[in-house]
């Protein structure tokens, strides 16, 4: 199977060109912001946010621009996101940076709602999680409190489970829906 690939190029934005999407069902508790800024005070910015041109001119230009950086040079709208809100709200002062994708606004919602889903899907092996924690040592609390939960998380589904075998978490997430 031939995957297309969507990304157009990278580009750092300044914060104000970015728009929050509308869209976005995703909340932001108080932990959460907290555990980031931690990461970014220690380590610094290690991913980019997912946007596309906000307007339909934009994204037909980018989509029959042979070179991404005159493109970027050129275009002068707003970038939606697609993900990375948190990420965009707390880098302030400096660029952010953005993959530009070429998605469609079906597309966009299609992202929207299941990129960090799918992402959560996946399961935990707590020793390794253990092991890798141990190669590092915050002194950030909010770091520190989102190691030592994760840790404790992963033990109390296995006890949830009854048999020692990590709960599924698909599966444990539709019995908290029920």
């Amino acid at each position: 199977m031939k995957i297309r690939d969507r990304i157009r190029g990278l580009a750092r934005l300044a914060p104000e060109r970015i728009r929050p999407n509308p869209k976005n069902w995703r909340t932001h508790p108080e932990a959460q912001r907290d555990a980031l800024k931690g990461v970014l005070a220690d380590v610094g910015i290690a991913d980019a946010v997912l946007v596309v041109p906000c307007d339909a001119g934009g994204l037909a230009g980018l989509l029959a621009a042979k070179d991404f950086d005159a493109w970027l040079r050129g275009y002068r709208g707003d970038f939606m996101l697609v993900d990375g809100h948190l990420r965009t709200e707390t880098i302030t002062g400096q660029p952010v940076p953005a993959l530009v994708l070429d998605l469609d606004e079906r597309e966009q919602a299609e992202v929207l709602a299941t990129f960090d889903p799918v992402g959560d899907l996946a399961g935990m092996d707590r020793e390794r999680f253990i092991a890798l924690a141990g190669e590092f040592n915050s002194t950030n609390a909010a770091v520190q409190g989102l190691v030592a939960d994760l840790a404790s998380m992963e033990e109390r589904m296995r006890g949830a489970a009854g048999d020692g075998e990590p709960i599924d978490p698909a599966a444990d997430q539709k019995s908290l829906d029920d």
